[in-house]
């Protein structure tokens, strides 16, 4: 683990409740907990004479919107000369953001606070931001749930996300993306021809290390878990350091000790139930048929737009299942455009 920065939280007082209730973005900084790695290579990237973009990639659910919220927050404590950079965090599930310039509208409002230019086109969206931004100020936005763009396929095509890169590379603003899969495996697998895919250095989010989930679970508060429950902890989540999977653990712990009032006598049994209710809710079960289908799905839109005409033969995808899975295994890793290591954080990722 890397040592904790200034900026990390202040654990030294007792957060006032049961501190394992979030379950979605954190944005209380008393309850945000590791990844210090991460921050220090996002902001080291933003902090270049010419800020780099940076694509954050992680499984849902392992806190990539919780490092967003972080690097928004904490940029005024951890960035050199912080007047000289602003900031917007804009969510691609937000309903505006159906369309390209419902998504400019929110950049501008994020970054402008009194911006009131109605949604705009590109020329317009980039008129603004040099009228708007005089003294050149670094101009950094955060975009939450990348591939939510590719529900709206139609309205976001490579001119959209060739004006994304134009003003990267004149040094207008910095995009850092946060998305489940690489940015290039999307380009790949929806027929982007697009540079902006290729543009940004790659973060991966992935579970804890063992200091930072003892960190999670035993958190100073009214009813501090110790080691025992890390133990615990490690044991309901097979010895997964997943921080969302930590934190349910020690949650199903906390609700218990606060209705005990003898400490120290755990009810295992319960707990292990009450792990199983909230897990399931997160992570609800899917048959193991559906499980196996949509990973051969997704490895076979990848073939198809591969190998275009010649990868027809697997659009039978629901139907042939069990063949399109094997050609995609072997065509993907033949073709280079997965590794192994790909391949197993999909498997994962599927079956999870």
């Amino acid at each position: 683990m890397t040592p904790p920065s200034p900026n990390s939280p202040d654990f030294s007082q007792p957060y006032p409740g049961n501190p394992f209730t979030s379950r979605g973005m954190i944005t209380d900084p008393r309850l945000f907990v590791g990844r210090e790695d991460a921050l220090e290579r996002i902001f080291s990237r933003l902090e270049a004479a010419q800020p780099q973009s940076v694509s954050i990639v992680g499984e849902r659910r392992i806190g990539r919107s919780s490092l967003l919220w972080q690097v928004k927050h904490q940029a005024a404590q951890r960035l050199p000369n912080p007047q000289h950079y602003r900031l917007a965090l804009v969510d691609a599930q937000d309903s505006v953001a159906h369309t390209p310039e419902g998504v400019r509208g929110l950049v501008l409002r994020g970054l402008f606070e009194d911006h009131t230019l109605p949604d705009c086109d590109a020329r317009a969206f980039d008129a603004y931001l040099s009228a708007r931004n005089p003294t050149r100020q670094k101009l950094v936005v955060l975009v939450d749930e990348f591939e939510c763009f590719l529900r709206y396929r139609d309205h976001f095509g490579d001119e959209f996300f060739d004006g994304l890169r134009a003003l990267a590379n004149a040094g207008i603003v910095t995009w850092v993306t946060a998305s489940h899969t690489p940015l290039p495996e999307i380009a790949v697998a929806n027929g982007f021809g697009s540079t902006f895919f290729g543009l940004f250095s790659r973060v991966n989010l992935g579970v804890f290390d063992e200091d930072d989930a003892r960190m999670l679970v035993m958190r100073p508060s009214p009813h501090r878990l110790g080691e025992a429950e890390f133990a615990l902890a490690k044991r309901l989540t097979r010895g997964e350091l997943h921080p969302l999977k930590l934190t349910l653990a020690a949650d199903a712990m906390y609700r218990q000790r606060e209705s005990q009032r003898e400490k120290g006598r755990w009810d295992e049994k319960r707990i292990r139930a009450d792990y199983a209710i909230d897990h399931a809710q997160v992570w609800p079960n899917l048959p193991s048929r559906k499980r196996w289908q949509r990973l051969a799905e997704r490895l076979g839109g990848v073939i198809r737009t591969t190998l275009g005409s010649a990868g027809k033969v697997v659009t039978w995808g629901a139907d042939h299942w069990q063949f399109v899975l094997l050609m995609g295994v072997l065509g993907l890793v033949g073709l280079g455009i997965y590794t192994w290591d790909d391949l197993k954080r999909l498997f994962k990722e599927i079956f999870n």
